[in-house]
């Protein structure tokens, strides 16, 4: 009788996980909400042509040093929750890329992404490492916006807002001056 009750219980709280996913019910479980994205971002990618998504292609450095760990989880992190939310509205590419790899020649090449070095400090002693932490984005065609190295203290998901609502923007106003 107990093993019907605990098989019972499992299919329940199996169900119960099956029904979650299928629903689209997401959750920020950090205490700290690294991964929760605001109204104001959810607006802008709810406003977003379904027509012509929005592609976001990170170029990321696979391990980064201490001071760059956070700055690295909260850019993947909000990536995932971006694409989730834009539910076919955005499309996330995230490359694993190192130095001197096709990766990093990619990165240069298609948009100016280049490693940035940065001194990795431990007990015995600090080496500099090249490090890669940058996203191009962009929409139908048009001209990618490009955040070519996330710094630590950037504001991870303005910056991400920032790049969507330029690759996102189809009439962008142009300026002209007369002389």
């Amino acid at each position: 009788r107990l093993p019907v009750r605990g098989a019972a219980l499992a299919a329940i709280g199996r169900g119960g996980v099956v029904f979650i996913e299928r629903a689209g019910v997401r959750a920020d479980a950090t205490a700290e909400r690294l991964w929760s994205i605001s109204p104001q971002t959810r607006e802008l990618v709810a406003k977003l042509d379904p027509a012509r998504p929005v592609v976001m292609h990170a170029y990321v450095s696979p391990v980064v040093p201490p001071q760059m760990v956070q700055t690295r989880e909260t850019l993947l992190g909000l990536l995932r929750e971006l694409e989730a939310i834009g539910r076919g509205r955005i499309a996330v590419q995230i490359t694993t890329t190192e130095p001197n790899t096709e990766q990093s020649r990619d990165a240069d090449r298609a948009y100016g992404i280049k490693g940035r070095p940065m001194v990795t400090e431990e007990r015995a002693g600090g080496w500099v490492q090249e490090i890669f932490l940058g996203l191009a984005v962009s929409a139908g065609g048009t001209e990618a916006s490009v955040v070519p190295f996330f710094s630590p203290g950037l504001p991870v998901e303005y910056e991400l807002a920032r790049s969507i609502r330029a690759a996102g923007n189809e009439s962008k106003k142009k300026i002209g001056i007369v002389d």
